[in-house]
């Protein structure tokens, strides 16, 4: 049985621009994420370990690309770390802010400070840093700060 040229390049041309099938869609064109979005920025393997139940994980590295696809005016992204030793969630928050994002936050007690409050976490929780007691230091008057209660208060806890 043979195909003639024209019918397959047809075939082939239809497939392609099928969705999902061989043509990327712009992301120029996909709605841009807004609501609440809770970030863990720490290695995939200290997020698998415990995070926040409902955050997902975007490593440090990866937040610029990440929030490409986040609505500057209305997502709500709240930044995590492990506890108030890390910089982290502090640090991008602030970038965060200078890139555009109106509305960001920074969790600064982070994991530890979240699981020795008994408040909902995911993961088997065996590091170290997560045992050892967190004390809140006074942030800078600029900081994006958030605590655990309000952010407690805005995941419906």
């Amino acid at each position: 049985m043979c195909i003639s040229m024209n019918r397959l390049f047809v075939a082939v041309a239809v497939l392609l621009l099928m969705p999902g099938c061989g043509v990327k869609e712009d992301q120029a064109t996909q709605p841009k994420q807004s609501g609440l979005i809770l970030i863990n920025v720490l290695d995939k393997d200290w997020y698998d370990d415990c995070h926040i139940k409902g955050s997902i994980n975007v490593p440090f590295s990866e937040l610029d690309e990440f929030v490409k696809r986040l609505d500057m005016e209305k997502a709500e992204i709240v930044l995590y770390c492990s506890n108030y030793f890390c910089t982290s969630s502090l640090y991008g928050c602030k970038h965060l802010k200078e890139m555009g994002f109106k509305q960001v936050w920074a969790y600064e007690g982070g994991t530890a400070e979240w699981y020795q409050l008994g408040l909902p976490v995911n993961g088997p929780s065996q590091r170290a840093y997560l045992s050892k007691p967190v004390k809140a230091h006074e942030p800078a008057s600029d900081a994006c700060i958030i605590t655990a209660a309000v952010l407690a208060e805005k995941l419906g806890i």
